[in-house]
């Protein structure tokens, strides 16, 4: 009975990660909307990494951030 608890917390642990969003996906989602050269990714997602979000709970959660990076002004 532990071994089975045991197991069905790990497979609890994986479906709360894959919940959260990479900066990868968001960003093949954002260049639809904001056009962006290969620099700008490559800087942005350094940017998100050296921060320490290489995942997210949204999609909305990048987007302040893409538009600082990008000098969008609302």
């Amino acid at each position: 009975m532990a071994e089975f608890k045991r197991n069905n917390h790990s497979v609890n642990s994986k479906t709360a990660v894959s919940e959260y969003v990479t900066v990868d996906t968001f960003i093949r989602s954002a260049k639809t909307i904001y056009p962006m050269t290969n620099l700008q990714v490559a800087g942005f997602k350094n940017t998100m990494a050296s921060k320490g979000m290489k995942s997210a709970p949204s999609l909305e959660y990048y987007l302040p951030y893409l538009k600082n990076y990008l000098d969008i002004k609302d």
